[in-house]
């Protein structure tokens, strides 16, 4: 029913005003009460802005938490004109000093001259294309093709690892010449180009650039090495350091130095002061108590807030346990906290720390594995993974990984005696006829990236040496499965020995008998066995303790051993980067964590206050409602006392004046 304003009409009183003022006494704990959910609602907005510096925090300490942070390298070349540099983590800090004698470089070959690049003169038929040992491939040149720029298309198109262009060398009738590029430098990868063609003019070759290795003389005088590499890009010849040779020059040597890369270290230590300090800046405006206002901070005294503190605190001022003496705090390497509690970082302290003992300077901050046996080797571990003390966490392996197997039912011993198609996992590769059993496998081996197979010579069973063709997954375990498949029979039950051996029946590592029913093949399993007599999973060479493990969850070693048993143990530390990360992802992330428990209950005492303000306003509404019909039916009532009183004035002034008629007959 819609209100509606009932000012007194009869009484003259205003009404509106009086139950206004009646009802407003009986607001005063609905005021109180939204003054303490606006205050209420400032607290869950503090929680917001702590939870998104907590996690700032976080990331900071999840980047020192990091073994790999604490092993880059930098690598400088004093020359970058003749070589530049990069490091790996596993570079070794070094002075090196080289010469580059000589860079690689590809094979080209020329045609002779042409007239014309479009006109259709080189006839039909075939040109076979072979770089290095490689597997030759077959272009075939037909009426849509025969010319220099069709030959030069068909090339690029076939994909034969060789590059082809059409040069004019100014000759005044014949000076287009098609020119081959190897794609791969180095004196192994010369380019054979074999011409079958009929009717016109089929090109013929000769060579334009040599190909060459690269030359470098590492070191000075009689004990100075000298090393060949077959590319510009030099990855072994310096451990982790990758050597990029842009020029030659006998006479200039090359001082290449590497180093630890303290800064981008430091880097990462500021990070964390400044998301730290930035924390501690927050939470002295959040928990603060200003004497002169007598006004205190939104969270003053939260208890949340508190235990928070103390929690990150506690990881700022514990000795690390297992770091080496002097190392084993973060006052040690340059970190102090100062009297307003934020961190305080002296980075030359740090460098020189690094210098004396990076392992230890790692060890203090980052989640560290130290295995007793070198076929164990820490991989990482989660926040929920526990240190485990000096003693360490003890390893024993029940089952080793092994990789997926097939071996061809029958041996090559020969040559073989024609061309052979191998569809490997998909992948086709082409084997020509003359082609020895080693030179099958460095064919096979050259297309490992895309098939995800390793070849090798063994016995019948896939063990040591013999004239079998095994074929073994790169990768351990038994999610990577094999399958082959030759255009060339065996023999069967009549074998032969100048072919892989394979047979034309395709073949898994499950069902691998084959054509000849005398092939062999295994499933690769995972590793198994436990951590600290906790259970733990397998995939490929990674065990990793089951999640919900007491102490192990998360922990994740590679296990590169052929043997079942005990395998010593894991000493696994937490730095401080690692606790840090640890705690306050406890603190921020999930609903019992404990800014989401502070949270729930400040939304609780909100939800509560606005349930019980929503009852107080119908108490409110229904008592206005009460107090209007009261006014309304008193006015009522005065409007009809005066309509009665007016008729009984009526009533009296008509008597009144039919007295006076009669007095006056």
């Amino acid at each position: 029913m819609a209100n509606s304003s009932i000012s007194g009409i009869i009484s003259g009183l205003d009404t509106d005003s009086i139950i206004s003022q009646l009802t407003s006494l009986r607001r005063a704990p609905q005021i109180r009460m939204q003054a303490r959910k606006t205050a209420l609602q400032k607290k869950l907005e503090a929680w917001d802005g702590l939870k998104q510096q907590l996690s700032s925090l976080k990331s900071a300490a999840a980047a020192l938490s990091q073994a790999a942070t604490f092993r880059r390298s930098t690598a400088t070349s004093s020359d970058t004109a003749l070589v530049t540099v990069a490091a790996s983590p596993e570079a070794a800090p070094g002075t090196y000093h080289l010469t580059v004698l000589a860079t690689a470089q590809a094979h080209q070959v020329k045609s002779q001259g042409y007239a014309d690049t479009g006109a259709a003169v080189l006839g039909t038929g075939t040109i076979t294309i072979q770089v290095g040992s490689g597997t030759p491939g077959t272009i075939v040149i037909d009426e849509t093709n025969n010319s220099l720029a069709g030959l030069r298309d068909a090339i690029n198109r076939a994909g034969l690892g060789v590059t082809a262009s059409i040069v004019n060398d100014g000759d005044a009738t014949h000076p287009y010449r098609l020119v081959v590029t190897s794609d791969t430098t180095g004196e192994t990868n010369q380019i054979t180009i074999t011409a079958d063609l009929t009717g016109g003019t089929a090109p013929t070759f000769t060579t334009l650039q040599e190909a060459r290795n690269a030359s470098i003389r590492l070191g000075e005088g009689a004990g100075a090495m000298l090393v060949s590499k077959p590319s510009n890009n030099v990855t072994d010849v310096i451990p982790g350091v990758t050597l990029n040779l842009v020029s030659a020059d006998e006479n200039k040597r090359v001082m290449v130095n590497v180093a630890r890369d303290t800064n981008s270290i430091g880097a990462a230590v500021q990070e964390l002061v400044n998301s730290y300090n930035a924390l501690v800046d927050n939470i002295n405006s959040q928990g603060k108590y200003d004497p002169e206002t007598q006004q205190g901070g939104t969270l003053l005294g939260d208890a949340f807030l508190l235990l928070i503190q103390d929690e990150i605190q506690r990881v700022l001022d514990q000795v690390m346990p297992g770091v080496a003496q002097g190392m084993n705090t973060i006052s040690n390497v340059g970190l102090t906290v100062g009297s307003d509690g934020k961190l305080q970082y002296d980075s030359a302290r740090l460098t020189s720390a690094l210098k004396e003992n990076p392992t230890a300077v790692m060890r203090l901050f980052a989640n560290y594995g130290e295995t007793a046996d070198p076929r164990v080797k820490y991989i990482g571990c989660t926040t929920e993974t526990v240190a485990s003390g000096a003693a360490g966490y003890s390893v024993h392996i029940t089952q080793v990984a092994t990789r997926s197997r097939i071996t061809a039912g029958v041996a090559q011993t020969e040559a073989l005696a024609g061309d052979e198609q191998l569809t490997i996992n998909g992948t086709t590769i082409l084997l020509t006829s003359g082609m020895t059993q080693a030179d099958v496998i460095a064919a096979i081996n050259a297309k490992s990236s895309l098939t995800g197979v390793i070849a090798r010579a063994t016995g019948a069973d896939g063990t040591g040496e013999g004239n079998y063709l095994t074929l073994e997954a790169s990768q351990y375990g038994s999610a990577y499965t094999l399958s082959v498949v030759s255009n060339m029979s065996n023999g069967g039950a009549m074998p032969v020995g100048n072919r892989t051996g394979i047979g034309s029946m395709l073949v898994t590592e499950s069902d691998a008998a084959g054509e000849a029913g005398t092939g062999s093949g295994a499933r690769g399993v995972n590793v198994a066995g436990t951590i600290n007599g906790e259970p733990a999973t397998g995939s490929g060479q990674i065990l990793t303790g089951k999640v919900g493990n007491a102490t192990t969850s998360g922990l994740m070693l590679q296990i590169t051993s052929q043997t079942t048993g005990a395998h010593g143990s894991v000493v696994f530390t937490r730095g401080v980067g690692g606790e840090l990360e640890r705690i306050i992802q406890a603190a921020i992330e999930g609903a019992e964590s404990t800014v989401e428990q502070a949270r729930s209950s400040v939304q609780a005492e909100i939800d509560a206050l606005t349930e019980e303000m929503k009852l107080a306003d119908e108490r409110l509404a229904a008592l206005q409602e009460r107090l209007r019909a009261q006014f309304t039916a008193m006015e009522s009532t005065l409007s009809r006392l005066q309509n009665q009183s007016l008729q009984l004035a009526q009533q009296i002034a008509s008597l009144s004046g039919q007295k006076s008629s009669t007095r006056g007959m």
